[in-house]
């Protein structure tokens, strides 16, 4: 296989990593500061057994399923930052953006280049190309930059998850 996953997702699940992206939403991480505090026991509770349900997953998932697991994260940061941008929320737009820029860094992390070959060295050159126009439409405020690294990331995601569907299959790898 051209790209080697080294479970990239159980890092940035954990509260102490320093990138701290993960699949949880933003909203999910932070628990609201006026409410009292007999009540954050219970969301606490909620949000812990909602990681603890998601690390399961991650470290259940194939290989393939990990990488559309990133693109997802990917994606959705990418249209949080589209929002937030076209709101004029430029530090939630910078937040979000960053957590997307994060991914792909992590994407063109996994790439094994000696295994992978031509597919691993197109990869890289895509996820270069996407790091660029994520900063830059984090730099310019250009929702139409954005806009063209988000539909790149759907492109992949459909293809990878067309692998994962495929070496799920009887019969297929995994």
């Amino acid at each position: 296989m051209a790209f080697a996953v080294p479970n990239p997702l159980q890092e940035m699940m954990s509260p102490t990593h320093g990138t701290q992206i993960s699949l949880y939403s933003a909203e999910q991480e932070r628990l609201p500061s006026h409410a009292p505090s007999a009540s954050k026991a219970p969301a606490t509770a909620q949000l812990k057994a909602q990681r603890r349900y998601q690390q399961a997953q991650i470290e259940n998932a194939s290989p393939a399923r990990l990488v559309v697991m990133l693109y997802d994260g990917a994606i959705r940061f990418c249209n949080q930052g589209r929002e937030a941008m076209l709101e004029k929320r430029l530090e939630d737009q910078n937040d979000a953006l960053i957590k997307a820029q994060r991914i792909v860094l992590e994407l063109m992390g996994a790439l094994d280049q000696e295994t992978g070959g031509e597919m691993a060295s197109n990869l890289m050159r895509v996820y270069t190309h996407v790091l660029d126009r994520l900063i830059h439409a984090n730099l310019q405020d250009d929702p139409a930059t954005l806009e063209n690294a988000t539909t790149l990331l759907t492109e992949l995601r459909e293809s990878w998850a067309e692998v994962e569907r495929v070496t799920s299959l009887p019969g297929g790898k995994s």
